[in-house]
């Protein structure tokens, strides 16, 4: 929409040397396109609500709230636990003088699309 509205004037002249300027129609045209996908797509949804699901939803949200293990600075300290921080190492200089890298063996190359050629049928050269 906005590439529209920027890109295309809202007026246009006549003609080359005229100072008469018409509407630009061409723009809302585009403009009432692009409104009328985006209507397409918008359809109610029928949701119902089911109170059970609701209560336990609720019940479970002021358990967290009135929890004493909600303290943020807890559940930062049990996150370090669970997956401590990892340092990151200083990065090796790197020499000007490296060998070339060889080329690995050929039982030591990797299929990465190993799984596409479970999907080739057999020809029979008959």
């Amino acid at each position: 929409m906005t590439f529209i509205d920027v890109g295309n004037p809202s007026k246009r002249p006549v003609s080359e040397g005229s100072t008469k300027q018409l509407i630009n129609f061409d723009k809302h045209v585009k403009t009432a396109r692009i409104i009328s996908e985006l209507q397409r797509f918008q359809i109610p949804y029928r949701i119902a609500e089911v109170s059970e699901m609701q209560e336990w939803i609720d019940a479970q949200i002021d358990r967290v709230h009135n929890s004493k293990t909600a303290d943020v600075q807890h559940l930062y300290r049990r996150s370090l636990l669970l997956e401590p921080r990892e340092t990151q190492p200083r990065a090796a200089p790197v020499e000007l003088s490296t060998p070339a890298p060889v080329a690995p063996k050929e039982s030591q190359k990797i299929d990465l699309f190993s799984w596409a050629h479970a999907f080739k049928v057999p020809t029979s050269t008959t």
